[in-house]
């Protein structure tokens, strides 16, 4: 390839392997810049008789090989319908090169082509001017983008239970409309669009404005709306601006998150004090129902009204705890587990016909549900059992339950904690914040262990279940509570 001339190099770009237009690519950018080349491209990124990605292929090495000087041809070939998307891409692909080369001087790039794409029917172009709008020092077309916020076909947002696990292809639009709003700081032309039709729009963005701006705008149009949804929509707003997320320092997630309010590391700013005193002010005026509502925004984002500074960092635990209790068995019962072998025990559970109303009963009075949970929307413990039929076949339950430590479930591995006054305590995390660690002990009772207070974590190798909790049960009755946790799926268990 290094024989081959630019003008063949670039011809050879016309090339069915996208490996070898990659390998292609390379030599010519190995090449260096210079005239002939940047023709030769030009020439092959507008020739529309040829596929889309030979195309593309053409125009990402002009630009690589041109930099900034590309961007007044990239911008010009943006008109055609096929090479629109990638034309935005490349133009606004790198943050030092949002500019154009007019008589050696560096001017704005025109909007123009970011307009029509907004218009474009194809969605890919909308979403990329969108994206690219983002990364301009500009907001001439924030109201364009205002308008994007708005479902165009009036769709609704799906009712299912679990709305993160149900597509919702409308909202791709909107969403990077918002965050081209607040990368662009377009906080003006939101607060001009209270009261609008772009009102909720305008809202979802100004939620992530944490300015004075924002705040004073914001205030000041609660004093002049008479449309009391509105008031509404803008006290919502300032709760959530109440408090900002804290600079990420690369700590942050471990397997159980809290996932209680909108921010991780909730930590109050310069407006903080300020948004406080106008939502004691402004609630003192609300009837009994505005207040309830203000009341439920003000629990979800965990705001203190008295004492900004001293918000509750807890991570919130199931009411009515009750600790694991080892059953006692009789020695002299031969039909108990704590009596039998553990190939007996497993022979004599797989073999009998299974009931799962017995198997509830057991799953209760056994303790089980101090650390598990049987139920979708039940505060977390340990490993949730709803869909425990789909992941493990009927052997390996009975062996987790026999034998704790043989398998011990993805995230919820023993942790032993060192803490800076010498204190060891062991347990599994249910959940954990920026401020605070829950877990859950050996005695199935959680425990709020504040993260300033750690030396060292250690990850161990037994499981947190104890062994024997099922010594006082019969094989049969073993295989009535596991009939029970397969029922939470509804399949059967895997044989």
């Amino acid at each position: 390839m290094k024989k081959y001339s630019v003008e063949n190099l670039v011809d050879s770009l016309n090339n069915p392997s996208a490996v070898q237009r990659l390998k292609i690519q390379r030599e010519i950018l190995r090449r260096g810049k210079n005239q002939s080349t940047t023709t030769k491209l030009e020439s092959l990124s507008s020739n529309k008789s040829l596929p889309p990605e030979v195309r593309v292929a053409a125009l990402y090495t002009l630009k690589q090989l041109d930099g900034a000087d590309a961007n007044k041809f990239l911008l010009s070939i943006s008109s055609d319908p096929q090479m629109q998307e990638h034309a935005l891409r490349v133009v606004t692909d790198r943050n030092k090169e949002l500019f154009m080369m007019v008589e050696g001087k560096q001017v704005p790039l025109p909007m123009d082509s970011f307009s029509n794409a907004l218009k474009s029917e194809n969605l890919k172009a909308k979403a990329q001017a969108i994206i690219s709008l983002g990364r301009l020092p500009s907001t001439s077309l924030s109201k364009e983008v205002l308008s994007l916020t708005k479902r165009t076909s009036g769709q609704n947002t799906p009712k299912e239970t679990i709305n993160h696990a149900n597509p919702d292809l409308e909202r791709v639009i909107p969403h990077l409309a918002v965050r081209t709003l607040v990368q662009t700081d377009s906080t003006q032309v939101c607060l001009d669009s209270i009261g609008n039709d772009f009102s909720p729009g305008a809202f979802w963005a100004l939620r992530y404005m944490h300015n004075d701006k924002a705040v004073s705008g914001l205030i000041q149009k609660y004093s002049s709306m008479p449309n009391n949804l509105i008031k509404s929509e803008i006290l919502s707003t300032l709760t959530r601006l109440y408090f900002k997320e804290a600079i990420y320092k690369g700590d942050w997630w471990g397997t159980r998150p809290d996932n209680s309010g909108p921010y991780y590391d909730r930590q109050p700013w310069d407006q903080t004090n300020r948004i406080g005193e106008f939502l004691k002010t402004a609630m003192l005026s609300l009837d009994d129902k505005s207040k309830s509502e203000l009341a439920k925004q003000l629990s979800l984002h965990k705001v203190p009204l008295n004492e900004p500074k001293l918000y509750s960092p807890s991570i919130t635990k199931e009411e009515n705890q009750k600790p694991i209790v080892i059953p006692i068995a009789n020695s002299k019962d031969p039909n108990l587990i704590a009596n039998l072998s553990f190939e007996t025990t497993m022979e004599r559970a797989m073999a009998v016909k299974r009931i799962p109303e017995k198997g509830k009963i057991l799953f209760n009075s056994n303790t089980c549900s101090s650390c598990h949970t049987d139920a979708n929307g039940l505060q977390p413990k340990g490993p949730h059992l709803v869909d425990i039929g789909k992941r493990y076949k009927k052997n390996e339950l009975i062996e987790s339950i026999l034998k704790p430590d043989a398998k011990i479930a993805q995230g919820f591995e023993t942790l032993a904690f060192t803490t800076k006054n010498g204190k060891i305590i062991t347990g599994f995390v249910v959940g954990e914040s920026a401020q605070i660690i829950l877990l859950r002990q050996n005695t199935g009772l959680s425990l709020d262990l504040k993260k300033d207070s750690i030396d060292e974590r250690t990850p161990l190798k037994n499981s947190m279940m104890p062994a024997g909790l099922v010594n006082n049960l019969t094989p049969e009755q073993l295989s009535d509570l596991l009939a029970y946790l397969d029922s939470l799926n509804g399949s059967p268990v895997k044989k």
